[in-house]
Formats: structure tokens, C-alpha cells, sequence
């Protein structure tokens, strides 16, 4: 599947067609957006796709936001910097972390 928890959260943030930095509320108005979009009750397309889509949507928003509230990290503007490779962005956020930095 994911060969690292960085490769999740950067999956996460291609499914839900955002790039970084990336604020909170961008990830929570970008999911409320593919939502509306997808949605079996509204898609328009084929029901199974609709779906899937779907839930690949919720599953990725909810690995966000589960890691923002675990890490009580913020994602406001006011924290984000933009960085020229996401190697930078990524040590910037999370540093040496045993878990999600760099020296994994």
C-alpha cells in the first residue's frame, strides 16, 4: 500500500486535489466542494465511480484531520510558508519527528 505516513498524508492531499502548504480551512472547504461533487445522491456520472469516489474523499479528509488534531498541529495561513521543494515544507512542519520526520 503506503510505503511511509508522509506518502498517506501527500495521497490524502492528491485525492482531495489540494497542494501545499495548504491551510485547514482550504482542506475543510476542498472536501465540502468534492463532496457536493461526488455525492452518489448528486453525481450525475456512474453510481458505482460516484461512490468510490466518495469514499475515497472521506477516508482522505479523515486521515487530515485526524492527523492536524492528534499532532495539534494548525494549518492556518498564518503558519504556513512556501517552500521550494516538499522536502523543505516537510522538515519546516515536522522536523526530526520520530514519526513524520524526515530522518524516517
Amino acid at each position: 500500500m503506503y510505503n511511509t505516513k508522509k506518502q498517506q498524508l501527500l495521497e490524502a492531499l492528491k485525492i482531495l486535489e489540494l497542494e501545499i502548504p495548504v491551510s485547514y480551512i482550504e482542506i475543510k472547504t476542498q472536501y465540502k466542494k468534492l463532496l457536493k461533487k461526488w455525492h452518489p445522491d448528486k453525481c450525475k456520472k456512474n453510481l458505482d465511480e460516484c461512490k468510490q469516489k466518495t469514499i475515497e474523499i472521506v477516508a482522505a479528509a479523515k486521515l487530515l484531520f485526524d492527523y492536524i488534531e492528534n499532532y495539534k498541529f494548525s494549518f492556518d495561513d498564518k503558519n504556513d510558508t512556501h517552500n521550494h521543494s516538499i522536502e523543505d515544507w516537510w522538515f519546516n512542519k515536522f522536523g526530526n519527528d520520530s514519526l513524520w520526520g524526515q530522518n524516517k
